[in-house]
């Protein structure tokens, strides 16, 4: 990833069944003026589809987690936590940012997630949700550009 300049200050992930979910919380967060990866069903194999996913998941700051218990059913989710999980334990701040869209058990999620915490979407509309993770993002981006 350029460290410097991030293309992307927020990459998406999710599964399809969360995915009207998902694109209200991108747009949310575009209104709070953040660059935003979210793949709106536009990617199909044959496009450079792995590329494609790749490069938005190297040049993404966060990456924001829409965790569902049909998230960890989704080959494609898996891997972009993967990314997400491994990329976040080489460094000292956490980059990633749990939004738990449904209810799911915690206890059924890998250690590594809880200890993050995360934000309940049913316990925050939309608008706030996208209102706290610009707050933090964009504080830690003038931090690391000071």
């Amino acid at each position: 990833m350029n460290k410097n300049k991030p293309t992307y200050d927020a990459f998406i992930s999710y599964s399809a069944e969360d995915g009207l979910f998902a694109k209200n919380l991108a747009n949310a967060l575009r209104n709070q003026g953040l660059k935003v990866w979210y793949d709106e069903g536009k990617l199909r194999f044959g496009d450079s589809f792995l590329r494609e996913i790749e490069n938005a998941l190297e040049e993404s700051r966060y990456f924001i987690l829409i965790l569902s218990p049909s998230y960890f059913d989704k080959q494609w989710a898996n891997f972009e936590l993967g990314v997400a999980l491994s990329r976040d334990f080489s460094s000292r701040k956490k980059h990633i940012f749990p939004i738990y869209a449904r209810d799911i058990d915690p206890k059924s999620l890998p250690p590594s997630l809880v200890k993050l915490g995360g934000l309940y979407a049913k316990e925050h509309p939309v608008d706030e949700i996208a209102a706290i993770l610009a707050e933090n993002i964009l504080q830690d981006v003038s931090e690391s550009e000071a």
